[in-house]
């Protein structure tokens, strides 16, 4: 019997997530025997590829309501959804007692369906076709596909070959979407850095900034631990504190979510580097991604907790994979790959450059 493949996605390795196996052909069976009943190789990659990715489809989906809506979001889901969502979310509250990730955020209940339904919605269009330039139509009618091979997979019919390349053909589509997605918003090509001199008309620049001095000054640090991002839907916080982070590899998450405990509600992510990476360490260490409409006093409240944070949640004793499935795994955790943004920030602090009010990456 032939030994399982390696992960599709491999989080905690570095390497990009590519949403199909390439090997595929190089299988010696179609089947594993699992104490002694066939299962397909195809339904178990598709079934570990069509979990990534439903993620990823929620995340967008998410990502368009704030960027719209704010918290305002669930207004605009439509009634039935909204209720559906609403009582799958109660019968999950009584599965505590199964110790599983338990977030309260509707939007990770959704099935395929719904997504597809939320796609469509005329008033996410505009943006969605700014950050990944499809259509909601076309994104939905790939999801229904998709939903086809996954309802057959989900009622334990075993699938082959020909129905794995069906598959394979309708990911393309998705692939695009998913990296048009993360350069905009994850790896923020085109992203404007503000240093902390620069007079900036944006209130929320400007009070980081002062909580921003005033934290390095109860340190007695010159150096720039923090910096405020702005681009065009959201508000980033970057905690790049190379000294600690030499030492503190990775980010305790489950104090990272009790620290803020109620204000992740109007967060959109806590964005983690994947692995430990000594050529970018103590630069792409965590990022907070904020709605721009979110409400000034509670941005505020976001920015005190966050740069109190970056003194509590660094540690060297866990590492990710170490950590427990239930943090991990959180619906507002998204772990990110170093790209060539990253890079150039790193140029720029071995030079000792200031980032300008409009500096370009």
């Amino acid at each position: 019997m032939s030994q399982m493949p390696e992960p599709i996605s491999r989080f905690f390795e570095g390497e990009e997530a590519e949403f199909f196996y390439d090997d595929i052909d190089s299988l010696i069976s179609e089947f594993y025997l699992l104490t002694e009943v066939p299962f397909s190789k195809y339904n178990l990659l598709i079934y570990s590829e069509l979990y990534v990715l439903e993620n990823w489809l929620r995340r967008i989906i998410y990502t368009l309501l704030l960027a719209k809506f704010g918290k305002d979001w669930k207004g605009v889901i439509p009634e039935k959804i909204l209720n559906d969502l609403k009582r799958r979310l109660k019968e999950t509250r009584d599965r505590v007692y199964l110790d599983c990730e338990n977030n309260d955020n509707v939007i990770w209940l959704t099935t395929l369906g719904e997504l597809s339904q939320l796609f469509k919605l005329e008033s996410i269009m505009p943006i969605l076709k700014d950050i990944t330039t499809y259509s909601g139509k076309l994104i939905s009618s790939k999801i229904e596909d998709l939903g086809e091979i996954r309802n057959i997979i989900g009622h334990n019919r075993a699938i082959g070959k020909s129905t794995f390349e069906i598959y394979r053909g309708v990911l393309k589509t998705f692939n695009v979407l998913l990296k048009s997605f993360k350069n905009k918003i994850i790896h923020m090509k085109g992203i404007k850095l503000i240093r902390e001199r620069d007079e900036y008309s944006v209130p929320s620049s400007i009070y980081f900034n002062i909580q921003n001095r005033h934290n390095k000054g109860k340190k007695n640090s010159e150096k720039l631990e923090a910096l405020f991002i702005d681009t065009p839907y959201f508000y980033f916080l970057w905690d790049i504190d190379e000294d600690k982070q030499k030492k503190e590899h990775y980010v305790n998450i489950s104090t990272l979510l009790d620290l803020f405990g109620d204000l992740t509600e109007y967060i959109m992510a806590f964005f983690l580097q994947s692995i430990y990476d000594t050529d970018t360490m103590g630069v792409t260490g965590l990022r907070i991604a904020i709605p721009k409409n979110c409400d000034y006093k509670m941005l505020q409240k976001i920015y005190k907790t966050f740069l109190r944070s970056c003194d509590s949640i660094w540690t060297d004793k866990r590492a990710y994979d170490e950590q427990e499935a239930k943090f991990v795994c959180h619906p507002k955790i998204w772990f990110y790959e170093t790209e060539d943004t990253y890079q150039e920030i790193i140029k720029s602090k071995q030079k000792g450059k200031l980032f300008t009010q409009y500096d370009e990456i």
